[in-house]
């Protein structure tokens, strides 16, 4: 991972606490989101997710694909966000259960055999 300035670290800071209230980051939370991701998500569904991606940007981006085709998939939004939440270096102040990185990786990995 790179090292981040101090301001880089602040206005991630300051995106995560005006733009992010909810993230899979415990292992109950994951479950629950693969769950649902297992079984197909529409964008018409996209609320289900509320509380597991809460994220201003993935809803925008979902409210686009709803607005064209509620019956289009979400599955792979959904993933991307994830991914990018755990690639990148975000520091949050609920820190993410390692386990629960470890089941979305395991599940990622068997989504693609």
């Amino acid at each position: 991972m790179k090292k981040l300035t101090e301001s880089q670290k602040m206005r991630k800071m300051l995106y995560l606490m005006e733009g992010t209230w909810a993230h899979p980051g415990k292992v109950e939370d994951m479950h629950k989101l693969i769950t649902i991701l297992d079984n197909g998500l529409t964008a018409g569904e996209y609320m289900e997710l509320y509380g597991l991606i809460g994220d201003d940007d993935f809803f925008d981006r979902v409210g686009e694909l709803s607005e064209d085709d509620p019956m289009s998939s979400i599955v792979q939004v959904a993933i991307d966000q994830v991914e990018n939440w755990i690639d990148d270096v975000y520091e949050w102040n609920e820190p993410w259960d390692k386990e629960a990185i470890k089941m979305w990786k395991m599940w990622l990995k068997t989504r693609h055999q």
